[in-house]
């Protein structure tokens, strides 16, 4: 992750949140302007019990073949990447997995897991997703989900591209 390191998990303070108990005078559970840390791979561990409901939560909703094992091996194995999101100063309140690879139409940016407090809470963030993903020569992100993300992330630029269906046997 380009130079980032596990901060408030691994005993600092994240970046916004200079002061453990107080954000520009404002109680620790206020919100707080959300921020994407990205998450070293040997950081997992720290990190791990903070997200892993969410990454499960949002597998089973996609009826995704991974389960959060699987996850956890390739952030670990550095096939797909870690990143926290915080918009409080205690803890992440949010998580986004991203995962680079090459297609006939170039480099992609995945974002396979999405998962957070509230899905407003990621908004934001993305914009330093689509700016990582640039610099790792990427010409395009996608994701997949609920219909509520292709509503929320159109005003943004995102636009359907395809449709999934599933029938279990």
């Amino acid at each position: 992750m380009a130079g980032h390191e596990a901060g408030h998990l691994a005993g600092r303070h994240c970046p916004s949140a200079p002061d453990q108990n107080h954000v520009g005078g404002t109680p620790l559970d206020a919100p707080i302007r959300p921020y994407l840390e990205g998450v070293l791979a040997e950081n997992l561990d720290l990190y791990w019990p903070h997200i892993r409901g969410w990454i499960h939560e949002a597998l089973v909703t996609n009826a995704n073949a991974h389960t959060a094992a699987d996850i956890y091996r390739e952030i670990r194995d550095r096939k797909m990447q870690l990143w926290a999101i915080w918009a409080r100063n205690d803890r992440p309140t949010g998580v986004l997995i991203t995962e680079v690879y090459e297609t006939a139409a170039g480099r992609t940016c995945a974002i396979p897991i999405v998962g957070a407090e509230m899905m407003e809470q990621s908004l934001p963030v993305l914009k330093i997703i689509e700016k990582w993903a640039r610099e790792q020569g990427c010409v395009r992100l996608r994701g997949e989900g609920r219909a509520g993300w292709e509503r929320a992330l159109k005003p943004l630029g995102w636009r359907k591209i395809t449709t999934q269906v599933e029938k279990r046997l």
